[in-house]
């Protein structure tokens, strides 16, 4: 996956960055990471989104298989964006010495966040696969939201290594 270059990018480019004590480059280098990250995973998304169907369709499987697969990889279109920032502003956390942030989001998102979401998509609302697509998807939108409003908060910049 794309993401993963541009995450070890940005962890490399700040902790570069903040080793010369260039903070200010540090959260540019961030910026621009992210804005190219999401450029490119966003395009993946358009693609999963408008070819869902031929994309799902190589495995060959029965049409009610297709047609399921089709509807996950189309909201999977939607979690690109929020994925991939989630990536890169979790490694910018990393590459600062700042490896706690990134866990606590994950854990709180992962354990606590998505369990409920999915339960009451899937099974409360009766919605099913797509409801634990929803809810995936959800999930990784409150990840990103979360990890920029802590990103932008700047505690990263005091972690020490």
């Amino acid at each position: 996956m794309p993401g993963w270059g541009f995450s070890l990018a940005a962890a490399t480019l700040v902790g570069q960055s903040l080793g010369r004590g260039e903070e200010d480059t540090a959260v540019a280098a961030v910026r621009r990471t992210s804005a190219l990250a999401c450029g490119v995973m966003g395009a993946i998304g358009l693609g999963f989104a408008f070819f869902s169907q031929p994309l799902v369709a190589v495995f060959g499987a029965n049409q009610e298989t297709l047609r399921l697969a089709g509807a996950a990889l189309q909201i999977a279109a939607l979690e690109q964006v929020p994925i991939v920032l989630n990536m890169v502003l979790s490694a910018a956390f990393q590459g600062a010495g700042d490896t706690r942030t990134p866990m606590y989001v994950t854990l709180f998102g992962v354990l606590i966040f998505r369990v409920a979401v999915v339960y009451a998509f899937a099974i409360a609302l009766g919605w099913g696969l797509r409801g634990v697509w929803l809810g995936t998807a959800a999930d990784w939108a409150g990840r990103a939201l979360l990890t920029v409003v802590l990103f932008r908060r700047g505690k990263w910049r005091e972690a020490t290594v």
